[in-house]
């Protein structure tokens, strides 16, 4: 039998394999042309800079994290510009503007810009400037960016000539108070000043806003004690941070923290420095320095102390918005002769002066009447920690009709008040600030819009106070009281009254 070939069982020719895709060989980019550019370690002084180049065409910004990573950014001048203008108001001043050479005005901008935005360091392409002329004006740069306690430093970092055989000038800049977590903290603080600034109520003008910050600031900031541990040995300290965030700082705090306050709200305001004397303090020689301000209300320099308002007599707001004649007779101080050479004349007191003239028992008794009365009134919760209770306000158990109230026991604090109050007049003056809720203290926290007394001295032996409401606006008193005795050797007051003049 033959082979039999059956139909479509023969294997197909195989097709012939394509053929390879020519390769082609990716066009390589140029190398980058930094011959214009000077490196970021170059630029910024660093060698912890990262990778980068500072151009002729921006401005070049540094800053490091708490862990002292760096980064930067490069800002064309056009993206400042456009900073600048949408601003309103800044956290400085330009009272110091005139003090500076024409030429460096052109700074003030990327200064503006380099601290709302947290960047310690600034490389600028400039001809207009040299460091050498930064450090020579850095006296007055620190008074316009005084942050943390440091000003601005500068210096010259080099200088490029190009193919067009242009020769390029750069800058190195740095604010030495927005150094690492400084410039984080900063930044924080600020938003929190523009928060409280915010919270002006609407129609408030220059002298209004003036003293509701200033309230604010006193009110709510505590000075620094720690154990007996100075605030500037504690390596974290922050001045603005700690005065609007921890709220416990030291005089520069309160200081710096008035100055970006009033600035932000429009209000022009600087640092001014001096010395109080002392002889001894906690058997340690004291050695005086202090910080304070200056601000302008309505045209008229004024003399401002957050610092001694905040621990010296309760709502008396003697060192708010006074003369320097007015300052010094409240404590003797002196000003340093850089602040004379800046500093306007501050001529005028905005409430009449506190001149008690009388050191009796009587005077003394009824001053710390109102005192205590001026707690009740405005801050309940600044009461509490006076008299030594601690309390964290902001925790409080509220009532249904808003009272608040406290961990203290109620007749323990009465039995505290009637060191200066008789029964009676406890009961009368303070019976719709403080109340008995179940044994415990209770305060309604609306009493702050309360006016505060403050009691300047005495006319034909009458007692003269002023009534200020939280506008600022003020009526005038005299005090008709009588003295009593709580004990054999206590006295109280026990009648009080205001009458109107």
């Amino acid at each position: 039998m033959g082979l039999v070939l059956l139909a479509g069982c023969q294997s197909a020719p195989p097709s012939p394999a394509p053929k390879p895709e020519p390769v082609t060989q990716e066009p390589q980019p140029e190398p980058a042309d930094h011959s214009r550019d000077i490196p970021y370690t170059t630029a910024f002084v660093t060698p912890s800079a990262p990778e980068g180049y500072a151009t002729p065409d921006t401005i070049a910004f540094y800053t490091e994290d708490e862990d002292g990573n760096a980064t930067v950014q490069n800002v064309s001048p056009e993206e400042i510009a456009a900073f600048s203008a949408q601003r309103e108001t800044l956290p400085r001043t330009d009272h110091f503007d005139s003090y500076l050479p024409e030429n460096l005005l052109s700074l003030l901008p990327i200064l503006d810009y380099s601290i709302y935005h947290g960047y310690s360091k600034i490389c600028i392409p400039t001809s207009e400037f040299t460091g050498s002329e930064v450090i020579a004006a850095d006296r007055y740069l620190w008074m316009i960016y005084h942050i943390n306690g440091s000003g601005v430093a500068g210096r010259n970092v080099g200088s490029f000539e190009n193919e067009a055989g242009e020769t390029v000038n750069y800058v190195f800049v740095a604010i030495m108070g927005l150094k690492n977590a400084g410039a984080a903290h900063y930044r924080e603080a600020l938003e929190e000043a523009g928060r409280i600034v915010d919270s002006v109520p609407e129609g408030y003008g220059e002298y209004e806003t003036a003293l509701y910050l200033y309230r604010y600031l006193t009110d709510n900031v505590r000075y620094y004690y720690k154990g007996g541990t100075a605030y500037y040995d504690d390596t974290d300290w922050n001045l603005l941070y700690d005065a609007l965030i921890k709220k416990s700082t030291v005089c520069a705090g309160y200081s710096e923290a008035l100055y970006v306050l009033y600035n932000l709200a429009g209000i022009e305001c600087f640092s001014i420095e001096g010395y109080i004397p002392m002889s001894d303090y906690n058997e340690k020689r004291y050695n005086g320095s202090h910080i304070w301000n200056v601000a302008r209300i309505n045209g008229v320099y004024y003399e401002f102390d957050p610092t001694w308002d905040e621990g010296y007599g309760v709502a008396d707001y003697r060192f708010f918005a006074v003369s320097t004649e007015d300052l010094v007779y409240y404590y003797p101080r002196t000003i340093d002769a850089f602040t004379d050479e800046y500093c306007p004349p501050r001529t005028e007191s905005i409430f009449p002066r506190m001149e008690p003239g009388d050191d009796s028992m009587d005077y003394q008794l009824l001053d710390a009447a109102l005192a205590t009365c001026n707690i009740f009134r405005s801050n309940p919760s600044l009461m509490l920690r006076l008299y030594g209770y601690k309390t964290d306000v902001s925790k409080l158990k509220e009532t249904d009709d808003g009272w608040k109230i406290t961990k203290i026991d109620y007749n323990s604090f009465r039995q505290d008040i009637l060191i200066v109050f008789s029964e009676e007049v406890a009961d009368e003056l303070f019976g719709k600030y403080i109340r008995n809720e179940h044994g415990k203290l209770a305060y309604d926290p609306q009493v702050s819009a309360s006016p505060f007394y403050r009691l300047c001295g005495l006319e034909d032996g009458v007692p003269v106070v002023y009534a200020i409401d939280p506008q600022g606006h003020s009526t005038r008193y005299h005090v008709e009281y009588s003295i009593g005795r709580s004990s054999v050797s206590a006295y109280v007051i026990d009648a009080l009254s205001f009458i109107p003049d």
